[in-house]
C-alpha cells in the first residue's frame, strides 16, 4: 500500500481558516437572530395586550371627558348659585337696613308715648294718694259723730 501524502498549503489553511470564521459567524448570526425573534415574539404579545388594552383605555378617556364636561357644568352651576346667593344677600340685607331704619323712626314716638303713659300713670297713682289722704275715712266719721 502506498503512502498517501497530504500536502498542506497555504491556500489549504487560509480556506480551512475561513471556513471556520464563517460556521462561527453562522453560529453567532444563528443565536443572534433568535435572540431578536425571542425579543420580536415580546413585541407581538405586548402589542396584542396594547390592542386589547386601547379600547378600554378610550372608554375610560371618554368616561373622564364626560366626567370633565360635568365637573365643569357643576362648577358653572354652582358659580351662578353663588352669584344668586349674593344677589339675595344683598337684597335682604337691604330691606333689613330698611325696615331696621322704619323700625327706629316708628320705636322713637311708640317710646315717647310709652314714657307719657308712664307718667301719666304715675300721676295719676299720686293724686290719688292725695285724694285718699284728704278724704275723711269711716273712723274720722264715726269720731265726728260721737261728739
Amino acid at each position: 500500500m502506498g503512502s498517501m501524502t497530504i500536502t498542506l498549503t497555504f491556500r489549504d489553511v487560509l480556506l480551512a481558516l475561513v471556513a471556520i470564521a464563517v460556521l462561527a459567524g453562522t453560529a453567532y448570526f444563528i443565536a443572534v437572530l433568535r435572540r431578536v425573534l425571542a425579543v420580536a415574539e415580546e413585541w407581538r404579545r405586548m402589542l396584542q395586550q396594547v390592542q386589547v388594552l386601547v379600547p378600554q383605555v378610550q372608554r375610560v378617556v371618554e368616561h373622564a371627558d364626560e366626567t370633565l364636561l360635568s365637573a365643569r357644568q357643576l362648577i358653572v352651576r354652582s358659580q351662578a348659585l353663588v352669584e344668586d346667593a349674593a344677589v339675595v344677600t344683598g337684597a335682604t340685607r337691604s330691606v333689613a337696613e330698611d325696615l331696621l331704619r322704619d323700625l327706629a323712626v316708628i320705636l322713637g314716638p311708640i317710646h315717647l308715648v310709652a314714657t307719657l303713659f308712664q307718667k301719666i300713670q304715675s300721676g295719676i297713682s299720686r293724686l290719688s294718694s292725695f285724694r285718699t289722704k284728704d278724704e275723711p275715712t269711716q273712723e274720722d266719721d264715726d269720731e265726728e259723730r260721737n261728739l
